[in-house]
């Protein structure tokens, strides 16, 4: 099915979507829905329905520090939106949204979140009051917020920003916010329990490629954290998993001019569990600062495959998933255009600020850039932006996003809004039909059906406050996870052993295997040394030359540091899955005991007032970490040396003359020759050290992190069963309040609770037409 047809069939279901809404606000006030969670089941529907009327296109960009994810989102908008510094900057994913009914940006945080963060700040300042000086040796860039903090000038953060400067001074608070209370206590998990991500919404230049009428598609970006922000990568928890559900394309952004660096390397491991969730077809690739290519490094065919080759998008060719970009060309030629689109004839060529920024980046000379102040027309400047636009590559990135809202994400967006639809309208018709035979039946069956609810209601809270707190849950995980760190530990310790001796026979464990082959690659190391001066029997070298001794040091550690972080990211991954399977043991035995409870009494319920009633399907989840590289270190030292010199002496001779004559000496001196020392014992227990405090931080993090958000989930899984109930009792409550009304009230409640139940059941039929329906176009797409 093509593009149009989706579209067609997603304003029906967006019609269809807004009446259930309208029913329920009706259910609502006949308190059908319990009064105290009925506002905030219709709050969460309306934004959804937003969502789909939008049709919303999610993309979260993924980058190394530096790659150009910033200026490539910044051209999408067509002027400077994100904040940029050369320290790492984003640390909480941020949902940009393009709207088309704002003249300025504006930032909103949930009231959840804004409280967070508001307590965040006290916390914080007591810490940086005591360690102020640390902290301020630790991130030198953020001494005001420091002290800010320290102060006490900082004191709360806003539900919602208005204005590019203040939305900029938000979002920068709140990221380094994050940032502080990860330094101060790794147990402050700020991004894991955000209740969702911060949305800016932003007003946008209509670049060509939208081309999509009113009311066909939105595009939202998701700026996530880089995997080389140290506990801030993969983390697929709280909000960072919820945008990645809710998203249709993933963009991955490397930067050319560093291919292969480390960074790059590590954004496999993050897309990984990415891919895991949401299929490998959902990733696309930009190489940017394509623009820095030079003579004889490998062309744009070249980059395609092996981005290609080294990210799996093979299906559908490199050249359908992988793109090249001048992020700095787009960025300027997108703010020409936007300031033309804005301002038109009245745009002062010479003044503009977006014009000169892009007649520098076309002209080196001074004297062509002062003509083309001078001499261009509003068309032939905008004929070169428009050309440096589609020169810049971000053009054909935005047609694919687009090509895929139409192709893919609206029946994937429609299915979803459907499954919600058929639950919530099931679960009003199934509440409806029992308060209306609650009504009509003996006042002492309802008090009697009253009396056992409660009962339950309190069981399901006895059950709540026996669950294990984040502390005793963090605990018992990282107690039954020693087994895994003793292998891990030991992993490491034979990797370090084999640049000397390694014993002949070694522990075997299920790590092993993985690292046989960087044993030996270790231990061949030893009949490859490059020549140098050596003692200690090769565990010294010596070194006049820096280069030589730098190479050399490359060389141990790149041969250690591979196998380590190898052994880190398979540990990291055996300790995950160890403490996954610990929360899925805790969440079968909580769900073992809560979920006969619901049972029982939908059992009950159905059979004492005949009506059919479902047991909601509630899961629990937990995400992953990510892990960060090790650091290296070198070691120099200085010589004494000996030297020949001739000095110069006068004699007296017998005629009285005085005659010069020339010796030679030997005399000692200290001279400042560097000498470079690599110590491989040092080297060694370098790595060990950064190996296991990053094992001990690994460990940290899982049990901290999978604890917190195990609590979490186990909460809300309790607060839908809760839920569950008291709709049950709330309408068993109301029942009876209907049968004590006079005779003409009672006709009119029956009337309207079986016009809203005959219009559920009536949307329910169009909601199961329209899954056929999009059933059967799936399966001939």
């Amino acid at each position: 099915m093509d593009g149009d047809y989706w579209l067609d069939v997603h304003q029906d279901v967006s019609a269809r979507f807004g009446s259930v809404i309208e029913l329920l606000e009706e259910a609502a006030e006949c308190e059908v829905l319990p009064a105290d969670s009925a506002e905030g089941e219709l709050a969460r529907l309306r934004a959804q329905h937003r969502s789909v009327t939008d049709l919303e296109l999610r993309m979260p960009i993924v980058a190394p520090m530096k790659a150009g994810k910033s200026t490539i989102i910044n051209a999408i908008v067509g002027y400077d939106l994100l904040p940029a510094r050369n320290e790492a900057m984003t640390t909480i994913p941020t949902r940009i949204e393009l709207a088309d009914d704002l003249d300025e940006p504006m930032l909103e945080l949930t009231e959840a979140d804004a409280d967070m963060f508001t307590r965040l700040i006290a916390e914080l300042a007591e810490d940086v009051t005591q360690n102020f000086q640390a902290a301020v040796d630790e991130f030198a860039h953020l001494k005001p917020l420091l002290i800010a903090l320290r102060d006490r000038i900082l004191t709360q953060i806003p539900e919602q920003a208005k204005g590019r400067a203040r939305v900029l001074d938000v979002l920068t608070q709140i990221n380094d916010l994050a940032r502080l209370a990860s330094f101060f206590t790794h147990e402050r998990d700020v991004v894991g329990r955000l209740s969702d991500a911060p949305t800016l919404r932003t007003p946008y230049w209509h670049w060509p490629e939208l081309a999509m009428g009113a009311g066909r598609g939105r595009l939202s970006i998701v700026d996530t954290p880089g995997p080389d922000e140290s506990g801030f990568a993969a983390r697929l928890t709280g909000a960072v998993r919820d945008q990645l559900e809710k998203s249709h394309v993933v963009l991955v952004v490397l930067d050319y001019t560093a291919m292969g660096r480390e960074a790059d390397e590590k954004i496999k491991a993050l897309t990984d569990p990415i891919v895991r969730q949401l299929g490998r077809s959902k990733l696309y690739a930009v190489v940017n600062k394509v623009d820095q290519r030079r003579p004889g490094s490998r062309d744009a065919d070249g980059v395609r495959r092996f981005v290609a080759v080294d990210l799996g998008l093979t299906a559908g060719g490199p050249g359908e998933r992988v793109f090249e970009t001048k992020g700095r060309l787009g960025l300027v030629a997108a703010r020409t255009l936007a300031a033309l689109e804005r301002e038109g004839e009245g745009l002062v060529i010479a003044e503009s600020p977006a014009v000169h920024d892009l007649v520098w980046e076309q002209f080196e000379d001074p004297e062509d850039r002062e003509e083309a102040l001078a001499t261009w027309t509003h068309d032939r400047l905008r004929r070169r932006a428009d050309k440096k636009w589609k020169e810049s590559g971000i053009p054909d990135v935005l047609g694919h996003v687009i090509g895929r809202l139409r192709e893919k994400a609206v029946p994937i967006l429609l299915e979803s809004a459907l499954d919600l639809l058929w639950a919530q309208l099931t679960s009003l018709n199934e509440t409806v039909e029992l308060r209306v035979r609650a009504a009509a039946a003996d006042a002492s069956l309802v008090k009697r059906q009253l009396k056992e609810l409660e009962g339950e209601l309190r069981q399901l809270r006895d059950l709540r406050n026996g669950m294990p707190d984040v502390e005793s849950l963090s605990r018992r995980i990282q107690t039954q996870l020693d087994t895994h760190l003793r292998l891990l530990r030991t992993s490491g310790a034979e990797v370090l052993a084999a640049l000397s001796d390694l014993p002949e026979e070694g522990g075997q464990h299920a790590l092993r295997k993985v690292f046989d082959w960087s044993v030996q690659q270790a231990k061949d190391l030893k009949s490859k040394l490059p020549a140098g001066g050596k003692d200690k029997g090769n565990q010294v070298m010596v070194f006049a030359d820096r280069d030589e001794a730098v190479r050399h040091l490359n060389k141990i550690t790149n041969t250690l540091s591979g196998p380590l972080q190898t052994a880190l990211e398979y540990g990291r991954d055996s300790l995950a899955e160890a403490a996954t399977r610990i929360a899925d043991d805790e969440i079968e035995r909580q769900d073992s005991w809560a979920r006969p409870i619901i049972e029982r009494a939908s059992r009950r319920l159905a059979a004492e007032f005949d009506v059919e009633l479902s047991v909601p399907d509630l899961r629990i989840s937990v995400g992953e970490v990510e892990v960060s590289s090790i650091g290296l270190q070198e070691t120099t030292s200085d010589t004494k040396k000996t030297r020949t010199v001739e000095k110069k002496t006068r004699e007296w001779k017998y005629w009285l003359k005085i005659v010069p004559r020339k010796t030679t000496v030997e005399e000692e001196y200290i001279e400042k020759v560097k000498r470079y020392r690599v110590d491989e014992a040092v080297v060694r227990e370098k790595l060990r050290a950064a190996f296991n405090e990053r094992v001990d931080e690994i460990t940290r993090e899982i049990g901290g992190y999978v604890a917190d958000e195990l609590s979490a989930q186990l909460k809300e899984y309790y607060d839908g069963l809760d839920a569950f109930l008291l709709r049950y009792h709330g309408n068993l409550e109301q029942a009876l309040e209907d049968a004590g009304q006079s005779r003409s009230r009672q006709a009119e409640i029956t009337r309207r609770l079986d016009s809203i139940g005959r219009r559920a059941k009536e949307h329910l039929t169009a909601v199961e037409g329209f899954k056929r329906q999009l059933a059967d176009g799936t399966s001939g797409t």
